[in-house]
């Protein structure tokens, strides 16, 4: 008997604090996905880099 009683309160209050909470419309949603304003893209110079050596064993090099 307890056990049901605690599992109903549960279910109700889960129940009501799922209902409560807010969903979003559609259009929402749409509006807060505007672009941002990016900067320029600037090449930055870099160091060209060093093939690694290959790594050889026994019977093959990778």
């Amino acid at each position: 008997m307890q056990f049901t009683l605690l599992t109903t309160v549960l279910v109700a209050c889960m129940t009501v604090f799922v209902s409560a909470s807010p969903v979003p419309a559609p259009v929402a949603v749409e509006a807060r996905r505007f672009a941002l304003p990016r900067e320029a893209e600037v090449e930055v110079a870099r160091e060209p880099e060093a093939a690694p050596e290959p790594f050889c064993s026994k019977y093959s090099c990778l």
